[in-house]
């Protein structure tokens, strides 16, 4: 029988232990920030919206090495040797 295991996490900003070129960043803009967008891309005055407020968004950035292997046992270690899938990296422990 298959088991399935989840390891997903929520997404978070890790710039406090990730690497520069590898990190996960999210910018959240609030409905108010919203309504700023629509009142200047569509030059819709807040008056014509519903509620008086925009959309809500997420600005996301990811790393499409992902900071994370599930074959990082391969890559540690004193006689480790492998190649990233992904990436086509290779890494060789000495």
């Amino acid at each position: 029988m298959t088991r399935l295991v989840d390891l997903s996490v929520p997404l978070a900003s890790d710039k406090d232990w990730a690497p520069r070129w590898a990190r996960t960043g999210i910018k959240y803009q609030d409905h108010a920030y919203g309504r700023r967008v629509i009142r200047l891309m569509l030059r819709l005055p807040a008056k014509y919206l519903k509620t008086r407020l925009g959309w809500a968004h997420e600005q996301i950035k990811l790393s499409t090495h992902g900071t994370t292997h599930l074959d990082a046992f391969r890559w540690s270690g004193a006689t480790a040797t492998a190649s990233c899938s992904t990436c086509g990296t290779s890494a060789t422990a000495r």
